[in-house]
Protein backbone atom coordinates (compact mmCIF):
# COMPACT_ATOMS: atom_id res chain seq x y z
CA UNK A 1 0.00 0.00 0.00
CA UNK A 2 1.68 3.14 -1.15
CA UNK A 3 -0.41 6.60 -0.40
CA UNK A 4 2.99 8.93 -1.35
CA UNK A 5 6.43 10.39 -0.06
CA UNK A 6 6.54 11.94 2.78
CA UNK A 7 7.52 15.07 0.78
CA UNK A 8 4.70 14.91 -1.06
CA UNK A 9 2.12 14.51 1.12
CA UNK A 10 3.22 16.06 4.55
CA UNK A 11 2.16 19.74 2.70
CA UNK A 12 -0.99 18.40 1.96
CA UNK A 13 -1.30 17.45 5.18
CA UNK A 14 -0.09 20.81 6.74
CA UNK A 15 -2.80 22.52 4.69
CA UNK A 16 -5.56 20.02 6.45
CA UNK A 17 -4.46 20.74 9.96
CA UNK A 18 -4.22 24.59 9.32
CA UNK A 19 -8.04 24.74 8.23
CA UNK A 20 -9.09 22.55 11.07
CA UNK A 21 -6.61 23.73 14.37
CA UNK A 22 -8.60 26.90 15.17
CA UNK A 23 -12.44 24.65 14.92
CA UNK A 24 -10.61 22.08 17.11
CA UNK A 25 -9.39 20.44 20.57
CA UNK A 26 -6.96 17.42 18.71
CA UNK A 27 -6.03 16.86 15.89
CA UNK A 28 -6.59 13.06 15.22
CA UNK A 29 -4.18 11.65 12.27
CA UNK A 30 -6.34 8.87 11.19
CA UNK A 31 -6.19 5.52 9.62
CA UNK A 32 -2.47 5.89 8.60
CA UNK A 33 -1.35 2.96 7.11
CA UNK A 34 2.53 3.03 6.58
CA UNK A 35 5.07 4.69 9.29
CA UNK A 36 5.69 7.44 6.45
CA UNK A 37 2.12 8.23 5.94
CA UNK A 38 1.76 8.69 9.82
CA UNK A 39 5.03 10.66 10.30
CA UNK A 40 3.94 13.11 7.41
CA UNK A 41 0.32 13.52 9.24
CA UNK A 42 2.14 14.03 12.77
CA UNK A 43 4.47 16.69 11.61
CA UNK A 44 2.13 18.60 10.01
CA UNK A 45 -0.25 17.89 12.73
CA UNK A 46 1.73 18.88 15.13
CA UNK A 47 3.16 22.42 13.86
CA UNK A 48 -0.33 24.03 14.99
CA UNK A 49 0.38 23.53 18.39
CA UNK A 50 -2.66 21.65 19.23
CA UNK A 51 -2.56 18.23 20.35
CA UNK A 52 -1.84 15.24 18.30
CA UNK A 53 -2.62 11.29 18.27
CA UNK A 54 -2.06 9.15 15.46
CA UNK A 55 -4.38 6.35 14.63
CA UNK A 56 -2.71 3.40 11.91
CA UNK A 57 -4.44 0.83 10.39
CA UNK A 58 -3.35 -2.59 10.96
CA UNK A 59 -3.55 -5.14 8.70
CA UNK A 60 -6.23 -8.09 7.81
CA UNK A 61 -3.95 -10.90 8.43
CA UNK A 62 -4.52 -10.36 12.12
CA UNK A 63 -0.70 -9.70 13.21
CA UNK A 64 -0.98 -6.39 14.13
CA UNK A 65 1.09 -4.86 11.76
CA UNK A 66 0.33 -1.86 9.75
CA UNK A 67 -1.44 -2.50 6.27
CA UNK A 68 2.04 -1.64 4.58
CA UNK A 69 3.28 -4.84 6.28
CA UNK A 70 5.44 -2.37 9.29
CA UNK A 71 6.04 -2.91 13.02
CA UNK A 72 3.88 -1.00 15.10
CA UNK A 73 7.04 -0.31 17.48
CA UNK A 74 8.65 0.90 13.99
CA UNK A 75 5.75 3.70 13.53
CA UNK A 76 6.03 4.81 17.13
CA UNK A 77 9.71 5.49 16.96
CA UNK A 78 9.38 7.40 13.95
CA UNK A 79 7.29 9.99 15.79
CA UNK A 80 9.41 10.20 18.84
CA UNK A 81 10.83 13.30 17.95
CA UNK A 82 7.55 14.81 17.77
CA UNK A 83 4.80 16.26 20.53
CA UNK A 84 2.57 13.64 19.76
CA UNK A 85 0.09 12.37 22.79
CA UNK A 86 -1.62 9.39 21.35
CA UNK A 87 -0.80 6.19 19.25
CA UNK A 88 -4.03 4.15 18.59
CA UNK A 89 -4.91 1.49 16.05
CA UNK A 90 -8.44 1.76 13.79
CA UNK A 91 -10.34 0.86 11.22
CA UNK A 92 -9.44 -2.82 10.98
CA UNK A 93 -10.00 -6.35 12.62
CA UNK A 94 -10.71 -6.16 16.49
CA UNK A 95 -7.99 -8.81 16.87
CA UNK A 96 -5.50 -7.12 14.86
CA UNK A 97 -5.81 -4.40 17.62
CA UNK A 98 -5.68 -6.90 20.09
CA UNK A 99 -2.47 -8.24 19.12
CA UNK A 100 -0.75 -4.30 18.30
CA UNK A 101 -1.76 -3.74 21.78
CA UNK A 102 1.30 -4.65 23.66
CA UNK A 103 3.35 -2.63 21.32
CA UNK A 104 1.07 0.20 21.90
CA UNK A 105 1.39 0.51 25.46
CA UNK A 106 5.04 0.05 25.15
CA UNK A 107 5.40 3.55 23.45
CA UNK A 108 4.98 5.59 26.74
CA UNK A 109 2.68 7.82 25.35
CA UNK A 110 -0.21 9.07 27.63
CA UNK A 111 -2.86 7.83 25.11
CA UNK A 112 -3.12 4.51 23.56
CA UNK A 113 -5.96 2.27 22.38
CA UNK A 114 -7.78 1.52 19.49
CA UNK A 115 -11.45 1.40 18.03
CA UNK A 116 -11.93 -1.40 15.11
CA UNK A 117 -14.30 -1.66 12.66
CA UNK A 118 -17.03 -4.56 12.07
CA UNK A 119 -16.76 -5.54 8.37
CA UNK A 120 -15.43 -8.73 6.98
CA UNK A 121 -11.79 -8.61 6.47
CA UNK A 122 -10.97 -6.15 3.23
CA UNK A 123 -9.04 -8.18 0.31
CA UNK A 124 -5.85 -6.89 -0.32
CA UNK A 125 -6.55 -5.18 -3.82
CA UNK A 126 -10.25 -4.03 -2.74
CA UNK A 127 -12.14 -1.38 -4.90
CA UNK A 128 -15.22 0.52 -3.47
CA UNK A 129 -15.70 1.09 -6.66
CA UNK A 130 -14.02 -1.94 -8.74
CA UNK A 131 -16.36 -4.78 -10.47
CA UNK A 132 -14.65 -7.83 -8.94
CA UNK A 133 -16.85 -10.15 -6.79
CA UNK A 134 -14.44 -9.04 -3.94
CA UNK A 135 -15.27 -5.56 -4.66
CA UNK A 136 -17.64 -2.89 -3.00
CA UNK A 137 -19.72 -2.75 -0.19
CA UNK A 138 -18.43 -4.80 2.27
CA UNK A 139 -20.35 -7.39 5.07
CA UNK A 140 -20.51 -7.13 8.60
CA UNK A 141 -19.14 -9.97 10.65
CA UNK A 142 -22.06 -11.53 11.96
CA UNK A 143 -19.63 -12.60 15.02
CA UNK A 144 -19.48 -9.04 16.30
CA UNK A 145 -22.49 -7.83 17.91
CA UNK A 146 -22.44 -5.11 20.16
CA UNK A 147 -21.41 -7.90 23.19
CA UNK A 148 -18.82 -9.61 21.33
CA UNK A 149 -17.00 -6.40 20.35
CA UNK A 150 -17.06 -4.43 23.62
CA UNK A 151 -15.40 -7.88 24.82
CA UNK A 152 -12.46 -7.32 22.76
CA UNK A 153 -12.91 -3.30 23.89
CA UNK A 154 -12.66 -5.20 27.36
CA UNK A 155 -9.10 -6.90 26.39
CA UNK A 156 -7.62 -3.44 25.15
CA UNK A 157 -8.63 -2.32 28.71
CA UNK A 158 -6.94 -4.87 30.55
CA UNK A 159 -4.13 -4.06 28.53
CA UNK A 160 -3.52 -0.93 29.68
CA UNK A 161 -5.60 1.21 26.62
CA UNK A 162 -7.11 4.21 27.86
CA UNK A 163 -9.09 4.97 24.79
CA UNK A 164 -11.04 2.52 23.33
CA UNK A 165 -14.17 2.75 20.93
CA UNK A 166 -15.52 1.69 17.08
CA UNK A 167 -14.67 2.37 13.99
CA UNK A 168 -16.75 1.42 10.51
CA UNK A 169 -19.49 -0.68 10.97
CA UNK A 170 -20.04 -0.28 14.79
CA UNK A 171 -23.49 1.26 15.70
CA UNK A 172 -24.57 2.99 18.68
CA UNK A 173 -25.47 -0.27 20.55
CA UNK A 174 -21.52 -0.83 20.56
CA UNK A 175 -20.70 1.88 22.39
CA UNK A 176 -23.21 1.52 24.77
CA UNK A 177 -21.80 -1.91 25.58
CA UNK A 178 -18.41 -0.28 25.92
CA UNK A 179 -19.64 2.25 28.30
CA UNK A 180 -21.33 -0.45 30.18
CA UNK A 181 -18.15 -2.11 30.33
CA UNK A 182 -16.02 0.84 31.75
CA UNK A 183 -18.45 2.08 33.90
CA UNK A 184 -18.51 -1.39 35.54
CA UNK A 185 -14.37 -1.19 36.46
Amino acid sequence: MRVGKFEEIEPLYREQAEVLAPHVDLLLCETMSSVDEGRAAAAAATRTGKPVWVCWTLHEDRSGRLRSGEDVDEAAKALSDLPVSGALANCCAPESITNAMPQLAQTGLKYFGGYANTFQPIPEDWDLEGDRETDGFLDLRKDLDPESYAAHAGDWLKAGATVVGGCCGTRPAHIAKIKELIERK
